[in-house]
């Protein structure tokens, strides 16, 4: 038997950029922690989700690297760390572990593709390279190649191929590969419109596209069928489903990206040859998430003269808002119907960790974050 890397919903976190294209380090830190205060049980960087085909090696390491220092053991790191040249793939198996990730994501090899012994060989000499547990990764829509339940079963075999997500779409496939494999590879669904049917098959989790801007509700949808509440985690896959369908009406990541930025993060734009999405689709994405109920996030940040005060933008409530005031807080997170409200000051300021002690204390979803320190664990 072989201890799942994660259990419940693992993101596959998006890369937030800026707009000449580079790494937006400080807004990945801080969709970083409020994926962990919203319960994420795995953070999975550089994958498909996370535009690792348009990355460098050096922008890639460094973006696994930061992961590692901001979440600081709080959940798993997945390290996305697949090729489709053996060698460069156990080059970057080895550079990722030892950047210090716990595990590894890799994707079967694409455009040249291989057979399924192939496979065997191409896993297995990566996963020795890398030296901590993978998870292989079987899209078949990307790929042009599928990993089949006997390759499965035979790369089960080997101590560190810990588990594979699962994103072919195939449910009788996904059933074969958990009747021949039991408990020596663990199954994570990818397809976020099949978690409770995985699940219902002995699946560990998802990981998760949805979780970039519902993570809470993804991971309850594991959470509860855990605990043996079936009705309610199918219930909630299902309500899920529109919202699903509508993050996925283009080429992923481009509608989530897209969805992140209406929510208030700094996420920018994909890096080509993703491109923004239709009008159409636009407009399937906003009816879908005012119907599921997902709200913007709405940064505040404190003047430096004083950790209580705030700068209010154009267009919401008079300046100044003091602090601490439940009404206050309160009246900012109703502004627009908000659901956070991310209070940054300095850490030197006398009262700080008061002021985000009670901030808390008020109202929830009311967040204080340092303004020097803003990628490190909310206060």
């Amino acid at each position: 038997m072989k201890n799942p890397v994660f259990t419940g919903a693992g993101v596959a976190i998006i890369t937030p950029m800026y707009e000449d294209g580079s790494i937006n380090f400080d807004e990945l830190g801080r969709i970083i922690e409020d994926q962990i205060a919203r319960s994420t049980d795995a953070i999975v960087i550089c994958g498909t989700t996370g535009e690792c085909s348009t990355m460098t090696d050096e922008e890639q390491l460094a973006a696994i690297k930061y992961t590692v220092d901001v979440v600081n053991h709080r959940v798993p790191v997945i390290a996305g760390a697949g090729s489709n040249d053996t060698d460069h793939g156990c080059a970057l198996a080895a550079k990722s572990a030892a950047c210090g990730a716990d595990a590894l994501l890799m994707v079967t090899p694409y455009y040249n593709k291989t057979s399924q012994a192939g496979l065997v060989a191409h896993f297995t000499a990566m996963a020795e390279a890398g030296g901590i547990p993978v998870i292989v990764y079987n899209v078949p829509s990307r790929t042009g190649l599928n990993i089949a339940p006997e390759t499965a079963l035979e790369l089960s075999k080997h101590p560190l191929i810990n588990g594979i997500k699962e994103a072919s779409g195939n449910i009788s496939q996904v059933a074969k590969i958990a009747q021949l494999c039991g408990d020596e590879l663990n199954i994570y669904s990818g397809n976020d419109d099949q978690v409770v049917p995985l699940l219902s098959l002995g699946g560990k989790g998802v990981i998760s596209v949805l979780s970039n801007v519902a993570p809470q509700y993804t991971h309850d949808i594991c959470a509860k069928w855990f605990a043996g509440d079936f009705d309610e985690s199918l219930a909630m896959q299902l309500k899920a489903l529109p919202l699903i369908k509508a993050l996925f009406a283009d080429v992923n990541p481009i509608p989530v990206k897209w969805a992140m930025n209406r929510l208030g993060w700094q996420a920018g734009e994909c890096r080509l040859p993703l491109v923004a999405p239709s009008a159409a689709v636009q407009a399937q994405l906003e009816n879908a998430m005012q119907d599921f109920g997902l709200r913007r996030i709405l940064y505040r940040h404190l003047k430096y003269d004083s950790p209580y005060n705030t700068y209010v933008n154009e267009g919401l409530p008079p300046s100044p808002i003091c602090m601490p005031g439940k009404n206050a807080i309160d009246a900012v997170l109703n502004y627009e119907k908000h659901d956070y409200i991310f209070f940054c000051a300095r850490p030197e300021f006398d009262g700080y960790h008061n002021f985000a002690k009670t901030l808390r204390e008020h109202n929830k979803n009311a967040r204080a974050y340092s303004d020097e320190l803003n990628r490190r664990k909310i206060k």
